[in-house]
């Protein structure tokens, strides 16, 4: 960091770090810095090129593709090695998927992508950060296409390793995916909770509403419109499913647009006192040796809370292995069905063509339809082909 500050950035400046407390070093107001924004077009452009010779920043020495797949595959050891029961079958997959799957789409949406960012941002002046950190996600998408997922702690799921398809903002990852097809989970955290912790009211709402978007229903009920309030009522249960605390609630709802008023109704409608009278049932019902679950003797946060959000997530696991499973009939050199993407609730899957598409799609659906019913979670899988955004 010296060297870049001496010779790339004068003016660059960070905090000091705390491993015992956690803590990383963060650059305070790095994207207003005019020579980082210089810094980042430039490196941006380069890597829109077909051949960039790539460096490390801080000797400036060739990146050689040699010790770059050899540090990959240190990760992807690691990723396995420390995997979970249920998360092992779902990073096994994605890490041992061959890059050139998804080369294609990076270099044909590239520029589309880049093209984009540029003008949202010239679009709504107001967002410039949240803007940049996209824009440095989808360098790392350039340079490393392929996501390499692995686990961490107190948690089923599996999680990129680096910024990746995964974790970029979902307009611009749908210009890259647009060929591909996304399927996720419908009101799957609700169904889970709706199942495990006993709220029939929530389960026959659910069944009533069929494929009707509940976060419709949600926001009829409150009397506000559901195109804006979406994202902060999602938020809202979500929050509640995963065990928040009532202020969270309150506070991550206002975060993603949500006004006083709206979290006011939203807390005190007749559905979210049930499912707050349940969860406190289901809190009151644990304590911390209870190994009800199972799953908790993995699980190194022994709070409630967070119990409550491991188990959820499991299920959420379970209900997405049958696609896993399904595709054990393939060789790795099979691309006619490829799961691309884990995006948590959901996958991104790319088909050969179009009549596989249809046929596969079918079985896909049929096999997650018929697991949740074993299961007792009123979803299914929903989705299509993926639209791009337009701007």
């Amino acid at each position: 960091m010296k060297s870049f500050k001496a010779d790339a950035m004068p003016s660059f400046e960070h905090s000091g770090w705390d491993p015992k407390r956690k803590l990383a070093r963060t650059t305070p107001k790095l994207f207003d810095n005019p020579r980082f924004s210089t810094l980042l077009f430039e490196l941006e452009d380069d890597l829109l090129k077909e051949h960039t010779n790539m460096v490390y920043l801080d000797t400036g020495k060739p990146c050689r593709n040699k010790k770059i797949s050899r540090y990959e595959e240190e990760l992807k050891t690691s990723a396995l090695k420390n995997s979970k029961l249920f998360n092992r079958t779902i990073i096994k997959y994605h890490n041992d998927l061959h890059s050139h799957r998804f080369t294609s789409n990076i270099k044909a949406y590239k520029n589309d992508a880049a093209g984009y960012l540029r003008r949202y941002e010239s679009r709504y002046p107001d967002q410039h950060e949240s803007t940049w950190s996209t824009r440095m996600q989808l360098l790392s998408v350039l340079a490393n296409p392929k996501p390499l997922l692995g686990p961490v702690e107190n948690s089923e799921r599996a999680f990129s390793l680096r910024p990746s398809l995964t974790t970029i903002r979902s307009d611009v990852r749908r210009i890259f995916t647009q060929d591909w097809y996304e399927y996720d989970l419908r009101s799957a955290q609700l169904a889970i909770i709706a199942k495990d912790w006993r709220i029939k009211e929530l389960q026959d709402l659910l069944i009533k509403l069929g494929d009707a978007s509940i976060w419709t229903y949600l926001a009829s009920e409150l009397g506000v419109n559901a195109d804006t309030s979406k994202k902060a009522i999602k938020t809202g249960m979500y929050a509640l499913a995963f065990g928040a605390q009532e202020g969270t609630i309150k506070r991550s709802m206002l975060e993603e647009g949500g006004d006083q008023s709206l979290v006011a109704s939203f807390l005190k409608h007749d559905l979210i006192q049930v499912i707050l009278e349940h969860r406190r049932k289901q809190f009151a019902a644990w304590t911390e040796d209870d190994e009800t679950f199972g799953f908790q003797s993995a699980f190194t946060d022994k709070r409630t809370r967070s119990l409550l959000a491991g188990e959820a997530q499991l299920k959420e696991v379970q209900l997405l292995l049958p696609i896993y499973k399904l595709l054990e009939e393939f060789d790795e050199n099979n691309e006619d069905v490829t799961i691309m993407l884990y995006q948590f609730d959901g996958v991104t899957v790319r088909y050969k063509n179009e009549k596989i598409a249809k046929r596969w799609e079918a079985r896909i659906k049929e096999a997650v339809k018929k697991n949740a019913e074993d299961l007792g979670v009123v979803t299914a899988l929903v989705g299509g082909r993926v639209v791009p955004p337009t701007l």
